[in-house]
């Protein structure tokens, strides 16, 4: 399974590739929404993990070009926003999960 994982933060981008990586998961780490974008118009994934809040097109901009071209793509939503507003935005654009970036930071800080 090839996944595309759009995280503008270091360690938990780092960190989670890594353990994908290990779970036997093909993972191309991006830290922007153009370069996923791009990756996403040039490139076959069977699944996007993105965080919400990135320099450029976010997560949701990501989304929304997923579900118009790759309608058979899983998504999983990340964000650090404990904001129900985002998370129905998310669902309405259909995606497949939403995960609080909060229940992974014991992740990254080795906890």
């Amino acid at each position: 399974m090839r996944i595309l994982f759009l995280e503008d933060e270091p360690a938990i981008r780092e960190v989670l590739t890594e353990y994908m990586k290990v779970q036997g998961y093909e993972v191309i780490g991006v830290s922007d929404g153009e370069k996923a974008l791009m990756l996403l118009q040039n490139q076959s994934f069977d699944m996007a993990v993105l965080d919400i809040m990135v320099p450029g097109v976010s997560g949701l901009k990501a989304l929304s070009f997923i579900k118009e071209h790759k309608p058979e793509m899983a998504t999983i939503m990340l964000t650090a926003l404990d904001d129900e507003k985002t998370q129905v935005q998310a669902f309405n654009l259909y995606a497949d999960d939403y995960v609080a970036a909060f229940l992974i930071c014991g992740l990254c800080d080795g906890k």
